[in-house]
Formats: C-alpha cells, sequence, structure tokens
C-alpha cells in the first residue's frame, strides 16, 4: 500500500480549483473580446475624434489601424518630405527578404567613412548580416546600411533599386529611395502614409 499525504491532496485539489477559476475567467475574457471583435468600427478615442483641437508638432502625421486597415487621423499624409532615418525600416526589410542572416559580410570603404550615425564599422571588418540588421535598427547606423546595401545590392545604387521596387509593392506610390540611410538628398523622400505601410 503506498503512503498517501493528505497535505498534498488538499494542495492537488486548491490547484485544481484555482486553475478552474482562471479558465472560467479566461473564457468570459475571450467571449468579451470576440464581442467586440464583431462590431464593425470602434468609437475613436476623443483626443482623435476631435481632431481640429488636437495640437501636434509634426506637419506630417497619420493614425492607421492595421487591424481594420482604417486610417484614424491624418495631417498632411501624402506630403512628400524627407524622411531621414526612417528609410532603415525599408532596408531592414530588404535585407531580411533578399540576405542570408548567417551571412559575414566584408565592410568595405563606403561604409567605414559614410559619417553620422554609426556602429564603428572600419573598411576590413567582417560581421554577420544578423549583426548589421541589429546595428542599423538599435543603432540607427549609417555605416551598418551602406555595408547591407553593399553587401546584398552589389552597390548602393542597386540595393535601392531593389528597396523602391519593395516600396512599390507594399503600395508606396509617392516614396523613392536614393540611399539606404535616409541621407538628405532632393530625390530621396517618402509620405506619413507609406512608411505606415512600410
Amino acid at each position: 500500500c503506498e503512503y498517501i499525504n493528505v497535505k498534498e491532496i488538499k494542495m492537488f485539489k486548491r490547484i485544481i480549483a484555482f486553475s478552474l477559476i482562471i479558465l472560467i475567467l479566461a473564457g468570459n475574457v475571450f467571449a468579451f473580446y470576440d464581442d467586440i471583435a464583431e462590431f464593425e468600427e470602434f468609437e475613436m478615442i476623443e483626443t482623435v475624434a476631435n481632431y481640429d483641437n488636437l495640437i501636434l508638432n509634426s506637419k506630417n502625421a497619420i493614425l492607421y489601424d492595421n487591424t481594420y486597415d482604417k486610417i484614424l487621423f491624418e495631417k498632411n499624409a501624402y506630403e512628400k518630405v524627407p524622411n531621414a532615418s526612417t528609410t532603415k525600416v525599408l532596408t531592414a526589410i530588404v535585407a531580411f527578404e533578399k540576405g542570408n542572416l548567417k551571412d559575414i559580410v566584408t565592410v568595405g570603404k563606403n561604409a567605414a567613412l559614410i559619417g553620422g550615425s554609426g556602429i564603428n564599422l572600419r573598411t576590413d571588418d567582417k560581421i554577420s548580416l544578423e549583426d548589421l540588421i541589429k546595428g542599423l535598427l538599435v543603432h540607427s547606423g549609417n555605416d551598418a546600411a551602406v555595408a547591407i546595401a553593399e553587401h546584398i545590392g552589389g552597390s548602393v545604387e542597386n540595393f535601392c533599386k531593389m528597396m523602391n521596387q519593395k516600396a512599390k509593392e507594399i503600395g508606396c506610390l509617392d516614396s523613392n529611395f536614393v540611399n539606404a540611410n535616409g541621407a538628405h538628398s532632393d530625390n530621396h523622400y517618402s509620405t506619413a502614409y507609406d512608411l505606415a505601410m512600410i
């Protein structure tokens, strides 16, 4: 005959009871969420609904609900403007899609000398594409952007063709990219709407 510990049985019963309570509560939460999800539209928060009173420092803005594919608020969202380092988001997308994260990239002179924000790459440094993407997105590395572009595209110019093609696929019709890092150029621009799509 095995020894049965009464305290363990009581504890086990308590755990089962507690688990059932959690499941019941969770079921109610999910049912509540399903009820909400049936509505076609949500009431916008008051600040956004009364956008005439909304004070924004930015000249261009958009608030987009990706789940319901609705623009909740916009301000000059289709105006072509310089988009600076937000360019790097598209650089990362193309790098993920066209590159192999395990590739070891040899840093060229153009990347090492680019200037601005960076991860201190030097000519002939060897670094994985994955780490370059981290440096691109976490540290806004201009040098990482150029190293990625040259590795994947063979040149920044060819990589930018890939970027522009990807932008068009996403539905960005008012953007043009001539570099991978967002350095100012009259022919390098996007819109708040296009950036939301990216």
